[in-house]
């Protein structure tokens, strides 16, 4: 039966792939996977250590990091105290990890050692103050993050700029604000958002429509994929990231690991 599900979730999604473009979207296999992480309630956000390989995975209730393998067994938790609804995280570099506060609206960014199993926000090696939002709950939800430029993608879930532009988060100087210039359909949200260092482009998670969209650093979409509807496919996405192998990651709530491939 599992088999028989995985296989009319790969024929979906290949039927509701737009034509190949200019991105890499046009190369999905269509193959997805789903699996169940027992003991965790409210999934939100997912990362991809590139050193160890590891995937971390945070959730807002309770509020936890979990490193896990590319089959999303988790291998260590992590407690985070005095964090206000951490919504996602992004690894940076070595062990240190940017972490977005929905109703603080901040960044924190803190380092993470391979032999803790608790972290409080007052670690953090910097704090990065984010435009107030209407709503608590309508807030930041999505952290992508280029390395080579040392540019943070924050996403908002909705309302107006929805993507902006953190340049310099590694120096105390303030960072430079902008908008990303991509415009979100109408009646749509944004849970999640990866930055692709090999094509330039950014992978925008909508949970609402459940589509996937590539955009390039302009804000054009090159391609867009339905990732599920009420009957099938993912459920609430909320995070995404991208593995080696052309391997695509995305939890959903409550506790719900996808996984789908780039060929």
């Amino acid at each position: 039966m599992v088999k028989y599900w995985v296989l009319v979730m790969a024929l979906l999604l290949a039927a509701c792939a737009e034509p190949p473009g200019d991105g890499r979207m046009g190369m999905l296999s269509g193959e997805i996977s789903a699996t169940t992480i027992k003991g965790m309630r409210n999934l939100s956000g997912i990362t991809r250590h590139d050193d160890s390989g590891r995937l971390w995975m945070v959730s807002n209730n309770p509020m936890m990091l979990y490193e896990a393998g590319l089959d999303g067994h988790v291998l260590r938790s992590v407690a985070l105290y005095a964090f206000a609804d951490p919504e996602d995280l992004v690894w940076l570099k070595d062990n240190r990890f940017a972490i977005v506060e929905e109703r603080a609206h901040r960044i924190s960014i803190i380092d993470i050692p391979a032999d803790v199993d608790r972290v409080h926000q007052s670690m953090s090696v910097r704090v990065i103050d984010l435009p107030p939002v209407g709503e608590n709950n309508k807030g930041y939800e999505g952290l992508a993050y280029d390395r080579a430029r040392d540019i943070l993608f924050v996403a908002k879930e909705s309302g107006p700029d929805h993507i902006l532009v953190f340049a310099g988060t590694h120096h105390d100087v303030i960072p430079q604000v902008s908008v990303f210039p991509y415009t979100v359909p109408a009646g749509d949200d944004v849970a999640g958002i990866y930055f692709d260092h090999e094509h330039q482009s950014l992978l925008v998670l909508h949970e609402r429509s459940r589509v996937l969209v590539e955009v390039d650093m302009s804000g054009r979409v090159l391609q867009r994929l339905k990732l599920g509807d009420w009957w099938w496919g993912i459920r609430q996405p909320e995070g995404i990231t991208v593995g080696p192998f052309g391997q695509v990651f995305v939890v959903g709530e409550p506790n719900r690991f996808y996984r789908f491939h780039l060929q």
